[in-house]
């Protein structure tokens, strides 16, 4: 009988290699400062990022290219891992994203067509059946996802409110498939993520003055931060906020961020720490010389490295300042 370690051989020799090719400071840097839009995506294609190649008949999109990579990342996945249930921690995501752009559409009429995800597990058209009331054909999970959604949505009726309560509904499921696994790994990556997500409800909601209740149903379960004692802390000073955080290993982001919000500060600092707490127990997989950490690590990392990517093409789309995208953008794997 192989032992985890070997299971994950293949995927391992797989990994070391496209880690490689992660985005690193250098290029993450020379796609900032690029003059423009086409000059970032040569960055991308020099990369490996197969959609960004230019020519003079096609202009790739930025969805075409983010697209391209997931699906790359997916079949990854599914080519060499022993445990067919890590799939679920790409494609969950994508499932969830897709019913919370879906679902905004649907009753607050933004087109949805060009956000949504394409390599998740069920079709769109499940999804659309289910918004539209015949939600048999969907999975348990997302079924209740989308229950949850839309009675909170009935109470408040912004967008803001479905995606608060799927992303809740999401990270309650990906932990829950973590723990079936059996990876403290994994589970420990899914733990700080959902830690993250509830200092950044936390944090925000305090400096617009929202109501604890509100805070309190926007809560995760499961990090190392338990909900109710961010609820206890909540109308809290900020200097108390940050000692009643003491000793959950996120002091350092729990601190700044309650520094900001006692000086009045913009909380912009709040995403690059997260961020960077996120990276730091990502990299800890490339120093596992065999076993699932560097597979799950790279999971990870690509689909972080995504996210930076989508948001320096959108800026320079939009016309972000380079030094507005460089201060967020600190942080990569490599």
């Amino acid at each position: 009988m192989l032992g985890l370690e070997s299971k994950y051989a293949y995927a391992t020799g797989r990994v070391r290699v496209l880690e490689t090719r992660l985005l690193d400071r250098g290029r993450i840097d020379r796609m900032i400062d690029a003059s423009d839009l086409e000059s970032s995506l040569k960055v991308l294609a020099e990369a490996g990022y197969a959609r960004a190649e230019l020519s003079e008949k096609v202009h790739p999109s930025i969805d075409d290219i983010i697209a391209g990579e997931e699906g790359r990342l997916a079949t990854l996945v599914r080519e060499t891992t022993p445990e067919p249930r890590l799939i679920d921690f790409i494609t969950a995501r994508w499932d969830h994203h897709n019913l919370k752009t879906m679902l905004k559409a649907k009753l607050h009429r933004v087109p949805p067509e060009k956000a949504v995800a394409r390599h998740g597990m069920v079709d769109l058209a499940v999804i659309e059946r289910a918004i539209e009331g015949e939600a048999r054909d969907l999975p348990h999970h997302l079924a209740e996802a989308l229950r949850a959604a839309k009675a909170a949505h009935d109470v408040r009726a912004v967008p803001e409110t479905i995606d608060i309560v799927v992303d809740r509904e999401m990270y309650t499921y990906l932990l829950a498939r973590a723990r079936e696994i059996s990876i403290p790994y994994l589970e420990g990556l899914v733990r700080t993520e959902i830690d993250m997500l509830n200092l950044s409800a936390f944090f925000r909601s305090r400096r617009m003055g929202r109501d604890k209740g509100l805070v309190a149903e926007a809560l995760v379960p499961g990090g190392r931060i338990s909900p109710t004692k961010l609820v206890a802390l909540y109308e809290q000073p900020p200097e108390a906020v940050a000692g009643g955080l003491a000793g959950t290993g996120c002091e350092v982001v729990a601190r700044q961020a309650a520094s900001a919000l006692a000086e009045g500060k913009p909380l912009a600092e709040l995403e690059r720490l997260s961020e960077a707490a996120m990276w730091e127990r990502i990299r800890k997989a490339r120093y596992v010389p065999l076993g699932p950490e560097p597979l799950i690590g790279y999971m990870f990392a690509k689909l972080h490295e995504l996210k930076l990517v989508r948001l320096i093409l959108v800026g320079k789309t939009s016309g972000m300042a380079r030094e507005s995208m460089r201060e967020r953008l600190r942080d990569v794997h490599v």
